[in-house]
Protein backbone atom coordinates (compact mmCIF):
# COMPACT_ATOMS: atom_id res chain seq x y z
CA UNK A 1 0.00 0.00 0.00
CA UNK A 2 1.18 3.50 -0.72
CA UNK A 3 2.40 6.09 1.73
CA UNK A 4 -0.43 7.78 3.56
CA UNK A 5 -0.34 11.56 3.43
CA UNK A 6 -2.69 14.47 3.89
CA UNK A 7 -1.43 16.86 1.22
CA UNK A 8 -3.56 18.87 -1.21
CA UNK A 9 -2.31 17.09 -4.36
CA UNK A 10 -3.04 13.58 -3.09
CA UNK A 11 -6.15 11.67 -4.18
CA UNK A 12 -8.86 10.73 -1.75
CA UNK A 13 -9.36 6.98 -1.15
CA UNK A 14 -12.07 6.49 1.48
CA UNK A 15 -10.82 8.17 4.63
CA UNK A 16 -7.16 7.76 3.63
CA UNK A 17 -5.09 9.89 1.28
CA UNK A 18 -2.69 8.12 -1.07
CA UNK A 19 -0.13 9.70 -3.39
CA UNK A 20 -1.24 9.38 -7.04
CA UNK A 21 2.00 7.73 -8.26
CA UNK A 22 1.82 5.11 -5.56
CA UNK A 23 -1.89 4.61 -6.24
CA UNK A 24 -0.97 3.38 -9.71
CA UNK A 25 1.33 0.82 -8.12
CA UNK A 26 -1.46 -0.21 -5.77
CA UNK A 27 -3.83 -0.71 -8.71
CA UNK A 28 -1.24 -2.92 -10.38
CA UNK A 29 -0.79 -4.91 -7.15
CA UNK A 30 -4.58 -5.33 -6.82
CA UNK A 31 -4.85 -6.43 -10.45
CA UNK A 32 -2.08 -9.00 -9.94
CA UNK A 33 -3.70 -10.29 -6.74
CA UNK A 34 -7.06 -10.64 -8.48
CA UNK A 35 -5.43 -12.63 -11.30
CA UNK A 36 -3.72 -14.95 -8.80
CA UNK A 37 -7.00 -15.53 -6.93
CA UNK A 38 -8.89 -16.12 -10.20
CA UNK A 39 -6.26 -18.67 -11.26
CA UNK A 40 -6.56 -20.46 -7.91
CA UNK A 41 -10.37 -20.58 -8.25
CA UNK A 42 -10.14 -21.90 -11.81
CA UNK A 43 -7.61 -24.54 -10.76
CA UNK A 44 -9.81 -25.73 -7.90
CA UNK A 45 -12.86 -25.69 -10.19
CA UNK A 46 -11.20 -27.62 -13.01
CA UNK A 47 -9.77 -30.16 -10.55
CA UNK A 48 -13.32 -30.68 -9.26
CA UNK A 49 -12.09 -30.18 -5.72
CA UNK A 50 -15.09 -28.52 -4.10
CA UNK A 51 -13.41 -28.26 -0.70
CA UNK A 52 -10.54 -26.14 -2.09
CA UNK A 53 -12.98 -24.14 -4.23
CA UNK A 54 -15.13 -23.18 -1.25
CA UNK A 55 -12.05 -22.47 0.86
CA UNK A 56 -10.81 -20.05 -1.82
CA UNK A 57 -14.21 -18.40 -2.13
CA UNK A 58 -14.46 -17.97 1.64
CA UNK A 59 -10.94 -16.54 1.67
CA UNK A 60 -11.86 -13.98 -0.99
CA UNK A 61 -15.22 -12.98 0.49
CA UNK A 62 -14.05 -13.31 4.11
CA UNK A 63 -17.47 -14.74 4.92
CA UNK A 64 -17.78 -16.03 8.45
CA UNK A 65 -20.88 -17.97 9.39
CA UNK A 66 -22.34 -17.10 12.76
CA UNK A 67 -21.82 -19.91 15.20
CA UNK A 68 -25.00 -20.84 17.06
CA UNK A 69 -24.40 -22.69 20.25
CA UNK A 70 -26.73 -25.42 21.43
CA UNK A 71 -25.89 -24.46 24.99
CA UNK A 72 -28.09 -21.64 26.19
CA UNK A 73 -27.14 -18.97 28.68
CA UNK A 74 -30.78 -18.90 29.82
CA UNK A 75 -31.09 -21.04 32.97
CA UNK A 76 -34.90 -21.01 32.83
CA UNK A 77 -34.99 -22.88 29.50
CA UNK A 78 -35.07 -26.40 31.04
CA UNK A 79 -37.90 -25.33 33.35
CA UNK A 80 -39.90 -23.85 30.47
CA UNK A 81 -39.38 -26.98 28.34
CA UNK A 82 -40.41 -29.23 31.23
CA UNK A 83 -43.54 -27.14 31.83
CA UNK A 84 -44.40 -27.24 28.13
CA UNK A 85 -44.09 -31.02 27.77
CA UNK A 86 -45.60 -31.84 31.17
CA UNK A 87 -48.91 -30.28 30.15
CA UNK A 88 -49.49 -33.13 27.71
CA UNK A 89 -49.37 -35.65 30.57
CA UNK A 90 -51.71 -33.70 32.84
CA UNK A 91 -54.68 -33.35 30.51
CA UNK A 92 -56.14 -36.50 28.98
CA UNK A 93 -55.23 -39.25 31.48
CA UNK A 94 -58.22 -41.52 30.79
CA UNK A 95 -57.95 -44.21 28.17
CA UNK A 96 -60.21 -43.74 25.15
CA UNK A 97 -63.25 -45.98 24.86
CA UNK A 98 -63.05 -48.14 21.74
CA UNK A 99 -65.75 -47.39 19.19
CA UNK A 100 -68.14 -50.21 18.36
CA UNK A 101 -67.46 -51.86 15.04
CA UNK A 102 -70.41 -51.82 12.63
CA UNK A 103 -68.67 -54.07 10.12
CA UNK A 104 -69.84 -57.66 10.62
CA UNK A 105 -68.28 -59.11 7.48
CA UNK A 106 -66.74 -62.55 7.85
CA UNK A 107 -62.93 -62.53 8.01
CA UNK A 108 -61.13 -63.02 4.73
CA UNK A 109 -59.99 -66.62 4.33
CA UNK A 110 -57.02 -67.50 2.13
CA UNK A 111 -57.35 -70.82 0.36
CA UNK A 112 -54.49 -73.18 -0.35
CA UNK A 113 -55.15 -72.84 -4.09
CA UNK A 114 -54.73 -69.00 -3.90
CA UNK A 115 -51.46 -69.45 -2.03
CA UNK A 116 -50.23 -72.02 -4.57
CA UNK A 117 -51.14 -69.67 -7.45
CA UNK A 118 -49.32 -66.74 -5.77
CA UNK A 119 -46.19 -68.85 -5.24
CA UNK A 120 -46.29 -70.07 -8.86
CA UNK A 121 -46.39 -66.46 -10.12
CA UNK A 122 -43.17 -65.44 -8.35
CA UNK A 123 -40.46 -63.88 -10.53
CA UNK A 124 -37.39 -66.13 -10.29
CA UNK A 125 -35.11 -63.25 -11.32
CA UNK A 126 -35.87 -61.28 -8.16
CA UNK A 127 -33.54 -61.30 -5.18
CA UNK A 128 -34.14 -63.37 -2.08
CA UNK A 129 -36.03 -61.69 0.74
CA UNK A 130 -34.86 -61.10 4.30
CA UNK A 131 -35.42 -64.81 4.99
CA UNK A 132 -32.79 -65.62 2.29
CA UNK A 133 -35.19 -68.01 0.50
CA UNK A 134 -34.82 -67.75 -3.27
CA UNK A 135 -38.03 -67.16 -5.30
CA UNK A 136 -36.97 -69.99 -7.63
CA UNK A 137 -37.17 -72.47 -4.72
CA UNK A 138 -40.60 -71.16 -3.63
CA UNK A 139 -41.92 -71.36 -7.19
CA UNK A 140 -40.55 -74.86 -7.77
CA UNK A 141 -41.91 -76.20 -4.48
CA UNK A 142 -45.19 -74.24 -4.53
CA UNK A 143 -47.34 -77.41 -4.42
CA UNK A 144 -45.58 -78.75 -1.33
CA UNK A 145 -45.25 -75.38 0.47
CA UNK A 146 -48.73 -73.89 -0.15
CA UNK A 147 -50.27 -75.30 3.03
CA UNK A 148 -47.77 -73.56 5.35
CA UNK A 149 -48.44 -69.91 4.31
CA UNK A 150 -52.17 -70.69 4.11
CA UNK A 151 -52.13 -71.83 7.74
CA UNK A 152 -50.16 -68.70 8.77
CA UNK A 153 -52.48 -66.28 6.93
CA UNK A 154 -55.64 -67.84 8.35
Amino acid sequence: MGRLVTTGRSMRCGQLYVLPREARGDRKCIKTSKKIQRDKLETASSAKDSKKLWAQMNLITQYKKERHSAVSEDSSLPDRLNEFYARFDLENTSTPVPLPCDNHDPPYVVTEQETRRALARLDVNKAAGPDKIEPRLLKTCSNQLASIPTFIFN
